[in-house]
């Protein structure tokens, strides 16, 4: 007898569309999701271009607002991803190279422990509150 199991592990960056209204949402600085009838489609900027969520389009850096202006220098630092100022958003460095932004569901913060966005009552300071009292 065969037994087969199958899992079915969320994509990162994925959107769930199910009840959402169709339209364009925000995934990262590089990338954004289209909904339609409830099935998400994932969207890369093109080189030199971040998403800008206030106009639903890819854009020039230069003419972005926010966090995905932002460039960050990786020179020197470990392949890793790192916690931005206020801990909301984190990007990515590896080889030197700065890969970009992205963004944690809005009530997580950026655990650079365990590389992933946490709840703050499982990340220590300065992102969360683990271990105060």
């Amino acid at each position: 007898m065969i037994c087969l199991v199958l899992v079915i592990l969320p994509i990162a960056g994925a959107i769930d569309c199910n009840g959402m209204q169709d339209g364009t949402y925000e995934v990262g600085c590089k990338s954004y999701a289209t909904c339609s009838g409830g099935v998400s489609t994932i969207h890369d900027c093109p080189v030199g271009q971040v998403y800008d969520n206030s106009t639903k389009k890819c854009a020039n850096t230069s003419l972005v607002t926010g966090i995905c202006s932002h460039y960050e220098d990786c020179t020197g630092k470990a392949d890793q991803k790192y916690a931005d100022a206020g801990c909301k958003t984190f990007y990515t460095c590896t080889k030197g190279t700065f890969l970009g932004h992205n963004n944690c569901d809005s009530v997580l913060v950026f655990d650079e422990v365990k590389q992933t966005c946490n709840w703050p009552s499982e990340v220590a300071p300065p992102c969360g509150t683990k271990g105060q009292a």
